[in-house]
């Protein structure tokens, strides 16, 4: 399966530390970037329901319990990216089961180890989401040599009941 979706990535300044990503908030121009090309709530929704009038896909990726709950009515039958370094934020799996909203979830594993992907299966199968990995390199770019593909194999035969893909960043 093959899937066109439009990405909306929120980060909430008072949840999510910008540092985290390499974004020093202090007088660093990545931080004015961010702040100058930020949307608002209405203006996601705006744009999430043209995404849809148009017949495309849109796929919200946040790391933000409160952008969740803000986006209650748009998750529901829908699907939620969550980034690698966002997996064992069990806030967001708390608030989606809090908002009885359970969208499919689409799990990054780029900087997920093996032991952890197990642990990570486990907590969602037990709590009754449905969800694919996806492998994915933390590079960016990422070069071709460090594709690392045949991982995607051995994801497709650690967890054969649920989809496996691939994320790109090159």
């Amino acid at each position: 399966m093959h899937l066109f979706c439009v990405t909306f990535f929120n980060l909430d300044d008072n949840e999510f530390s910008l540092t985290t990503q390499g974004i020093e908030k202090t007088d660093n121009e990545n931080f004015k970037l961010f702040e100058r090309i930020s949307l608002s709530l209405s203006q996601y929704k705006e744009l999430w329901h043209f995404i849809k009038k148009v017949g495309k896909i849109p796929l919200f990726s946040t790391s933000s319990p409160s952008a969740i709950e803000s986006f209650r009515e748009e998750l529901k039958g829908n699907f939620l990216k969550i980034a690698s370094g966002s997996v064992f934020n069990f806030k967001i799996y708390e608030t989606l089961e809090k908002l009885n909203v359970k969208p499919f979830l689409i799990v990054s594993l780029g900087a997920i180890e093996k032991d952890e992907i197990k642990i990570l299966y486990n907590y969602l199968k037990e709590k009754g989401f449905k969800f694919a990995f996806l492998h994915c390199t933390s590079n960016y770019p990422t070069l071709i040599g460090d594709l690392n593909l045949e991982r995607i194999v051995e994801l497709k035969g650690l967890f054969p009941d649920i989809p496996i893909g691939y994320s790109c960043h090159t």
